[in-house]
C-alpha cells in the first residue's frame, strides 16, 4: 500500500467514524434516557454488540493506518492526526467503557449522563482529526 492510497483510506475510515460518532452523540446516547428500565438489559446488550461491530474494526484500522502513516511519512500533520486518534482511544477505554460496564448491570441515569458528557471528547477528537485530514484538500 502506498502512502497516497493509505491516506485516502484513512480519510474514508475517519469520515465514517465521524459520521457514526455524531449519530451516537446526538441521537443514540440521548435516547438511552427513553428506554424503560425493564427493557434496559436486552437493549444495552444489543446496543453494545451492534456498536462493537460498527465501530471496533474501523477504530482498529484507523489506528493502525494512522501509526503507519505517521511513521513512514514523518509528517507533522500525520502526528497531529495520530494524536487525535490516541485521545479518542483514551476516552473510549478511560471514560466510555467504564460507563458501559455500569450500564450493562442496570439502567443508570448518572452513567448515561457521564457517557454523553465524556463522549463529547471523543466526538471532538475524531472531528478534529477529520478536519486535519481535509485541511490540505480544502487549502488547494
Amino acid at each position: 500500500m502506498t502512502a497516497s492510497s493509505a491516506a485516502t483510506f484513512q480519510l474514508a475510515v475517519s469520515a465514517y467514524l465521524v459520521g457514526l460518532i455524531w449519530l451516537v452523540q446526538l441521537i443514540h446516547y440521548p435516547a438511552f434516557r427513553s428506554i424503560a428500565a425493564d427493557a434496559w438489559a436486552s437493549f444495552h446488550q444489543a446496543h453494545s454488540a451492534a456498536l462493537g461491530l460498527l465501530a471496533g474494526g474501523p477504530m482498529i484500522i484507523s489506528l493502525l493506518v494512522g501509526c503507519w502513516l505517521a511513521y513512514t511519512t514523518g509528517d507533522a500533520r500525520q502526528y497531529a492526526v495520530l494524536g487525535c486518534e490516541i485521545v479518542a482511544w483514551i476516552v473510549t477505554f478511560g471514560l466510555s467503557v467504564p460507563q458501559h460496564q455500569r450500564l450493562a448491570k442496570a439502567k443508570d441515569d448518572v452513567a448515561i449522563a457521564r457517557l454523553i458528557r465524556g463522549n463529547w471528547l471523543r466526538t471532538g477528537a475524531w472531528t478534529l482529526k477529520l478536519g486535519l485530514l481535509l485541511w490540505p484538500v480544502a487549502a488547494v
